[in-house]
């Protein structure tokens, strides 16, 4: 019988998924002119991203799922501090245990991928990574807005699984329609979580999830930037 690693399973059954991955829909022209790419899967109904006046992303969510990611800009990948700002405007769904993939939806979170290390390479993650029009993949450190836990609370990712780290920012009963300011050190949180020294940062990434209950939700971030301190 052919055993699989746990470190392959999260990856394999992507995989497995993507013959269903949909075209990506067309993205907010604004947020392709700047270098935003959008993933959706072709059996899951696609979240939405638009560039507001005020220059923040909107993220909306209803009954669906979606990832918008950037490649980080030469000159930023060993940057540790990364820093935003975002607000939930509406949060229909059902607050959860986000450590579970049952139902777990939440309004929004910002994604840190990091480059792909001797650690964290194979077959099926590359495959899936070039299907996806993205990087080969390391590690993943997810910031989250949502569920019923504390901020500062942090688990191993129910979807990467070894290879990647949640950490909870803002709670799922944080008031709506408030700016909330972010600071993180993601060479910090890399080392506590992997144990090593970090690979470059590959890319950011923004997903609304409201697809599992399901629900609606809507948010916005703005001001994303990695910074030396």
């Amino acid at each position: 019988m052919c055993r699989v690693s746990r470190l392959v399973w999260p990856f394999l059954l992507c995989v497995l998924a993507l013959p269903a991955l949909a075209a990506s829909p067309s993205v907010d022209p604004k947020l392709s002119a700047v270098g935003w790419k959008i993933f959706t899967f072709t059996d899951l109904k696609p979240a939405h991203f638009r560039l507001a006046e005020d220059g923040s992303i909107e993220v909306e969510a209803a009954g669906s799922v979606a990832g918008l990611y950037r490649f980080v800009v030469p000159g930023d990948e060993r940057k540790p501090i990364l820093t935003w700002r975002w607000r939930v405007d509406r949060a229909d769904i059902q607050i959860v245990d986000l450590s579970h993939k049952a139902n777990a939806d939440r309004p929004v979170a910002l994604h840190v991928g990091f480059a792909q290390d001797d650690s964290t390479g194979g077959f099926f993650r590359n495959l899936s990574a070039s299907l996806m029009g993205m990087p080969p993949p390391g590690r993943v450190l997810s910031y989250t807005w949502g569920g019923r836990h504390q901020r500062g609370d942090s688990f191993v990712s129910p979807h990467f699984g070894e290879l990647g780290h949640v950490v909870i920012l803002r709670p799922g009963d944080t008031p709506l329609q408030q700016w909330q300011e972010e600071r993180v050190d993601v060479h910090a949180d890399f080392r506590r979580f992997f144990g090593y020294e970090p690979p470059e940062i590959a890319y950011i990434v923004l997903s609304g999830d409201a697809d599992d209950q399901p629900g609606h939700t809507q948010a916005r971030v703005a001001d994303i930037t990695l910074s030396d301190r």
